[in-house]
């Protein structure tokens, strides 16, 4: 799991099926007893945790190892990490060839496709690299790149195409 600063988490989970590693996005925050509570609306769960020497613990609470899960810090969060980075890498050397000098970094998952894209031509551009970096059909243009209007929208697309090619 990494947890930002703005609230925001992402977890990342190997499953061992040839898809590559799974990412989630949620939201995360402290509750009054100290906990951090982790909800994924995708899936309408919520994850409590204690949080104790570098650890994210989950469990019963009445400390039998075997029936906890504990997640050990394992290095700094990097947003640029997994497909959030490549995503964001993808979206800003389009805007620069665009003539909008943009670095992957000031990409925020609410900043709006629009503002990087804002011309016709600019937007087609945009939507010949996604038919192939994506690898979409017309159908998929239609159903599915049409909905994409923010970072965090492009991508959701990405992991889910990602995870679905052959």
């Amino acid at each position: 799991l990494d947890l930002f600063g703005d609230g925001s988490v992402t977890m990342y989970s190997d499953l061992h099926d040839d898809h590559g590693v799974l990412e989630e996005d949620g939201r995360w925050g402290m509750d009054a007893e100290d906990q951090v509570n982790v909800t994924w609306p995708q899936r309408d769960q919520t994850m409590v945790y204690h949080w104790t020497e570098n650890q994210l613990i989950m469990g019963t609470g009445m400390g039998k190892p075997d029936q906890e899960v504990r997640l050990q810090r394992a290095g700094p969060v990097d947003r640029a990490f997994g497909m959030y980075g490549r995503t964001a890498r993808w979206l800003a050397s389009i805007a620069s060839a665009q003539g909008h000098a943009t670095q992957a970094s000031d990409l925020l998952p609410s900043t709006p496709i629009a503002s990087l894209f804002a011309t016709e031509a600019e937007r087609t551009a945009l939507a010949r690299s996604a038919r192939d970096t994506l690898a979409l059909d017309d159908l998929g243009m239609k159903l599915q790149w049409a909905h994409v209007s923010t970072v965090h929208d492009a991508v959701q697309l990405m992991r889910f195409r990602s995870r679905t090619r052959p």
